[in-house]
């Protein structure tokens, strides 16, 4: 948490001094409803100046894939429950502690809204898919077993199995 506060901090830093105006986290709020579900999240950032708009995360463990997708659908949830953000073109970055992945304006395309649309309807059906809890996943989560009795405790060793292929 501290780690991630300090590289927030630097980024917000970073960002005022080329002139870009930032909004932090609880600024960054939003809330759409749909007819089967409501999706909430709040960027770490979102920078702008002139034409230029960012959503930029954070993150200070290791790069996962699903860390750009995850700026892609606050790019995607900005642009429409913000005013402001509707015709604009918004970019991404997730920012690492050594390195930054950019996530291009052109990426949000009409393939990407789809697939999320179908996400959203299947985890909100009456019938949601079954859970596949796992320790490596469950492992960052902020749900409890209290409230989520699939959840897995533990560490994760990976099965190994011996051959003699090489």
């Amino acid at each position: 948490m501290l780690r991630h506060t300090a590289l927030l901090n630097e980024q917000k830093d970073a960002w005022q001094s080329h002139g870009y105006a930032v909004t932090v986290e609880n600024q960054n709020v939003f809330r759409l409803r749909g007819p089967m579900a409501l999706l909430v999240g709040k960027p770490d950032l979102i920078v702008e100046r002139g034409d230029d708009v960012q959503v930029i995360d954070v993150k200070t463990g290791r790069e996962q894939a699903w860390h750009a997708v995850q700026v892609q659908i606050y790019k995607y949830a900005i642009a429409r429950a913000r005013p402001e953000y509707h015709d604009r073109m918004i970019a991404g970055q997730v920012v690492y502690p050594r390195h930054v992945t950019r996530v291009p304006r052109r990426a949000l395309d009409n393939g990407f809204i789809h697939d999320l649309g179908a996400l959203i309807q299947k985890v909100a059906a009456p019938d949601p898919p079954p859970a596949t809890p796992s320790v490596q996943e469950c492992r960052f989560c902020d749900i409890t077993q209290l409230d989520c009795p699939e959840r897995l405790e533990g560490t994760y060793e990976p099965a190994e199995t011996a051959i003699e292929d090489f």
